[in-house]
C-alpha cells in the first residue's frame, strides 16, 4: 500500500459514492442520494486544490482503496479561545472491501504526520452517531469526544 497526495480525481468520486450512499441511507433528510461521479466532482476537486488543505489517497496494487481530506485552520481570530492550529478531517473513506485491514489507521497516521509538519496542535473530525463502527475506530485511534452537535428539525409551511 502507498499513500500519496492526490493530484487528480482518478477513482475518488466512485469511492466517495460509497460513503454518500451510507449517509443517505441513515439520514436522507440531510444527505442527498449518491448520484454517480459527476455531481460531486467539483467538491472533491476543491479538496485537492485547497490552499491550506490536501487530499491523500491510499492505493493498493495501483487501485484507490481509500482517501482522506484535511484542512488546516486556527483559532487566532476568536478572542476567548487559546490560539491553536487545528487540522480538520473533512472526509475519510476506506472501500468496504478494504475495511478492517489497517488502511484507515495508515491514513490517520499520515494525516497526523502532515498536521505535525504544519505545526497543528490537534486533529479534529466529526462523526455521525449512526456510524458506531467509525466511532469505535476513532476511539481506538485515541480520538476523544470534545463536543456534541445537536440539531432540531424545523418544519415551516
Amino acid at each position: 500500500m502507498i499513500i500519496r497526495t492526490a493530484t487528480d480525481l482518478s477513482d475518488v468520486c466512485m469511492l466517495a459514492d460509497e460513503i454518500a450512499t451510507t449517509h443517505h441511507q441513515h439520514r436522507p433528510e440531510i444527505f442527498a442520494p449518491a448520484p454517480g461521479q459527476i455531481r460531486d466532482k467539483a467538491q472533491w476537486s476543491s479538496c485537492i486544490t485547497a490552499e491550506n488543505g490536501a487530499m491523500f489517497i491510499a492505493e493498493i496494487s495501483g487501485q484507490i482503496a481509500g482517501f482522506v481530506t484535511v484542512q488546516i485552520g486556527n483559532t487566532h481570530a476568536i478572542s476567548f479561545l487559546q490560539p491553536r492550529i487545528i487540522c480538520r478531517i473533512g472526509t475519510i473513506v476506506v472501500a468496504q472491501t478494504q475495511q478492517r485491514q489497517g488502511l484507515g489507521r495508515e491514513l490517520l497516521s499520515h494525516v497526523e504526520k502532515w498536521a505535525a509538519s504544519k505545526h497543528a496542535n490537534e486533529v479534529r473530525l466529526e462523526v455521525f452517531k449512526f456510524n458506531p463502527q467509525a466511532i469505535e475506530f476513532y476511539a481506538a485511534q485515541n480520538f476523544l469526544a470534545q463536543s456534541q452537535i445537536m440539531t432540531k428539525q424545523l418544519n415551516y409551511e
